[in-house]
């Protein structure tokens, strides 16, 4: 994962004036794992990725590209978001990932 993910989540985060212990109590996990993930020093699982999504009302690839830092998610989206199971959310994560990855080359 680039630099970008960190950066993004840390300006999401801003965005909506949340600290990070505020972030990190509301995702269960702890700050420092939190300030881990805006440091780029960890990775968030899928299932946290999806709850960065959700809570920050954006969609996966803004997370990824650069271009798509100002897209929200509309209430279908998020309703569809919130209604897919864990196995499907992988596979369009990685895709969305694969997809980046090849822009990139």
């Amino acid at each position: 994962m680039n630099n970008l993910y960190p950066s993004r989540l840390k300006a999401f985060r801003k965005e909506t004036n949340f600290t990070q212990m505020e972030i990190s109590e509301a995702m269960d996990i702890t700050p420092e794992y939190y300030s881990a993930l805006e440091c780029g020093k960890k990775k968030p699982s899928m299932n946290l990725h999806v709850d960065f999504c959700l809570k920050y009302n954006k969609p996966s690839d803004c997370f990824f590209k650069p271009e798509k830092n100002n897209r929200y998610l509309s209430t279908e989206q998020m309703d569809s978001l919130m209604n897919v199971n864990t196995g499907d959310l992988e596979t369009i994560l990685n895709v969305l990932q694969v997809i980046y990855d090849n822009k990139k080359s």
